[in-house]
């Protein structure tokens, strides 16, 4: 296999993924349908000017796409379920958990109720009052430095995870919005709402470093506790990999490829019947299409 076919696999590989056809592609990138397969094919050499359009357009680097091997890749999944089907992917994937001992503690009732409320707004898909979030995160850390309790360790992640997921849901919003106020083409709408379309708002962007900067050694530590438990320990592996599968990483890969290595790790979780990452799997598995 020579550059070009090889070159060609991954720009097939992620056309696919995201669900476009030859000519879509083409209307996106101002290219050819024609073109768009002779490049599949590697029957034609990319210079490096439409090199960089692919690299903008699926959110990768020009390096990544010439030598990468993106043939591995899995189709970007959409969530496309009901309410119940809401809450069902929000207690798997951010689980919260709770203990006799824990129970016992009068603050730690108190702030498993603000997060059992903070849970109820999101099944109903609203966004949960700052305040209500601010004093759950406060009492959980109150809670932690007065006991050491494990299990708000395990809660504080639940809900660090959550907020991280509001940045991001806040592009869809905005996305939204365009398309309906601006009366955008099918192809237009389609690129707005791709999960892996690059042209990502400044300021979207500037919150999530924001927030790696503020929180990523705390999460880190936070994971770091639970893993020391032996009776906690799978949370913290889960909650490791799933900062892969969120993106919630400051490194230099695309979210896309930070997505797979997260799959993985939860897979070899899995294999060695962490519970957390078994539910992940399958009720995921259920509701993404």
């Amino acid at each position: 296999m020579n550059d070009n076919q090889k070159i060609g696999k991954n720009l097939k590989m992620l056309r696919k993924i995201h669900h476009e056809t030859l000519e879509e592609l083409g209307d996106i990138l101002g290219l050819s349908k024609s073109a768009v397969s002779f490049y599949e094919k590697g029957e034609r050499a990319l210079d490096t000017q439409k090199l960089q359009l692919y690299a903008n357009h699926y959110g990768k680097t020009v390096d990544e796409l010439v030598n990468g091997d993106l043939t591995s890749l899995n189709s970007m999944g959409a969530f496309c379920g009901n309410k119940e089907q809401m809450k069902i992917i929000l207690d798997v994937m951010y689980p919260m958990v709770s203990s006799e001992k824990a129970n016992q503690n009068k603050n730690f009732a108190i702030a498993y109720e603000k997060h059992t409320k903070i849970l109820e707004s999101l099944y109903e898909m609203e966004t949960p009052s700052k305040i209500l979030v601010n004093q759950c995160w406060e009492t959980y850390t109150s809670v932690l430095e007065e006991a050491e309790m494990v299990e708000s360790a395990i809660n504080l992640l639940a809900i660090l995870f959550i907020c991280w997921a509001s940045i991001a849901d806040e592009q869809q919003v905005e996305n939204g919005k365009r398309i309906k106020n601006s009366g955008k083409k099918p192809i237009e709408s389609k690129k707005l709402l791709s999960s892996a379309y690059v042209e990502i708002n400044p300021e979207i962007i500037k919150k999530r470093e924001d927030f790696l900067d503020e929180y990523d050694e705390m999460v880190m530590s936070l994971i770091a506790l639970v893993k020391s438990k032996i009776e906690w320990a799978e949370y913290g592996d889960y909650y490791f990999a799933l900062k892969y599968v969120v993106g919630m990483q400051d490194n230099s890969l695309s979210l896309e490829l930070n997505r797979e290595i997260g799959i993985q790790m939860i897979c070899s979780l899995v294999e060695i019947y962490n519970q957390q990452a078994a539910n992940f799997l399958v009720e995921t598995d259920k509701t993404m299409k």
